[in-house]
């Protein structure tokens, strides 16, 4: 439906994983890097109001729901859309290089 906008919400281990990609990319490359990857994924999330389905399906997990990513430089955003409530939810931030079979744990 062209026009529709959703509410984008983030899972409390969503909220947690944000903070800790936070002070991760503080630790290891400064509180300037750590704030420019909060503002990828704020501005990431926030085009998630518009066509969320439009970002490829993320295979590698074993829900029963479809779970689709967008990124943020070198973070995946994972999340699912809920057509009835007009949300979209997301699930957890990783990184690229996590495994797979960790994140799918996640899920």
């Amino acid at each position: 439906m062209v026009g529709k906008v959703y509410r984008v919400v983030f899972t409390r281990y969503a909220q947690n994983r944000r903070r800790e990609v936070y002070h991760f990319e503080e630790r290891i490359n400064g509180k300037r890097y750590a704030k420019k990857i909060q503002q990828l994924i704020s501005e990431a999330t926030r085009k998630l109001e518009k066509l969320p389905e439009i970002h490829p399906l993320y295979e590698y997990h074993d829900s029963t729901k479809e779970v689709r990513y967008t990124k943020a430089l070198e973070y995946k955003i994972l999340y699912h859309i809920r057509i009835e409530t007009d949300e979209v939810v997301i699930l957890t931030i990783r990184n690229d290089a996590e495994d797979p079979d960790r994140i799918a744990k996640e899920l």
